[in-house]
């Protein structure tokens, strides 16, 4: 299983290298080197505006925890960044990157409280991009000529989202605990006892958890839902300035536009390694269906790609102190003679 994950990982690896290279080549490197150089010095506002959102995303972290003996803002920054980073590198995605988040965020704090914190968050975050998505759908009808055949497309989109939302609403309003009852299938044909021996009780209690942080606390809710909706739009507001620093004349509706398309690639094909070859694709098409030029768009997954390996040696150099054993302190006792 472990030889075939690997394996896995390098094919899509292999994938998104070829992906970006078909893109890079018509273009040209020289091209895209050019417009990198024009960011310059703006490369600090760039790192200015990704630790911006990694700061938000923090925030909403914290709020998700119980307010005694929870750790520093700068201490779950840190963690973040570690998580992040594993999220950005692995096929698996946010799969692992949340597990990592999880299994350091339970070094300074209750393993329960870590696990239902990242997970409140992590479905918050969720929901905040659904919301995202359907506000640029809905701007797309209004400001946008579409023809007949999209515009229906994007009204089957628009309820697709709307159930998006509807469904895990409901799912917890009326308390059904979906994971709850796998569990009493897998008891029922007595498949898997071992496990269900061990970490039934663990897992009800995370899934009744979560259901009790939605349902008595809607007020933080909405108020962390808020903070993930305004990480978006820093990101609407860091490729505005990328694409306006490298000489596009675009409009906050086009970087909404290309901001939201580059959100829902990243939910398809998380599984590609550094996202190569994703960003770079759909911000290209995504601007040239808008009239601008796919050198642009491809520029932009370019310098966001060089900005993401930096937090990602941040991140990487952060987990060394979590991954190196700490020296025991030796207590020397001295002996009266």
């Amino acid at each position: 299983m472990k030889r075939a994950s690997s394996y896995l990982g390098i094919f899509l690896a292999i994938l998104g290298l070829s992906l970006f290279m078909w893109l890079l080549a018509p273009i040209g490197l020289n091209t895209i080197l050019d417009k990198i150089r024009l960011l310059g010095f703006g490369f600090l506002v760039l790192l200015l505006f990704s630790g911006a959102r990694y700061s938000l995303r923090t925030i909403s972290w914290r709020l998700c925890m119980e307010r005694k003996g929870t750790p520093s803002l700068l201490r779950l920054f840190r963690i973040m960044l570690v998580g992040e980073a594993f999220n950005d590198m692995s096929p698996a995605g946010s799969v692992l990157g949340d597990t990592v988040r999880v299994f350091v965020g339970s070094k300074h704090m209750s393993a329960e409280e870590s696990t239902t914190s990242v997970a409140a968050e992590r479905l918050i975050y969720s929901f905040s991009v659904v919301l995202f998505l359907l506000g640029a759908v809905v701007l797309l009808l209004l400001e946008v000529k579409i023809s007949g055949r999209a515009r229906l497309f994007t009204w089957g989109l628009i309820l697709c989202l709307l159930l998006t939302l509807l469904v895990p609403s409901l799912i917890i309003s009326r308390r059904y605990l979906m994971i709850g009852g796998f569990l009493d299938r897998l008891k029922g044909s007595r498949i898997g006892w071992a496990f269900l021996e061990r970490y039934e009780h663990r897992i009800r209690s995370f899934e009744t958890s979560i259901h009790d942080f939605f349902l008595g606390r809607s007020r933080l809710f909405l108020t962390v839902l808020s903070i993930n909706i305004i990480t978006h739009l820093v990101g609407v507001g860091e490729a505005y300035f990328i694409l306006k620093a490298i000489g596009t004349q675009v409009t906050t509706l086009t970087t909404f536009l290309v901001e939201s398309a580059n959100r829902v690639a990243q939910m398809i094909c998380t599984f590609v390694p550094f996202g190569l070859g994703v960003e770079e694709g759909t911000a290209g098409a995504t601007l040239h269906a808008l009239g601008y030029g796919v050198t642009a768009g491809v520029s932009l997954g370019i310098i966001r790609k060089i900005r993401t390996m930096f937090w990602i040696a941040v991140g990487l150099l952060l987990a060394t102190q979590y991954a190196v054993p700490k020296p025991t302190k030796q207590v020397l006792w001295e002996g009266s003679t």
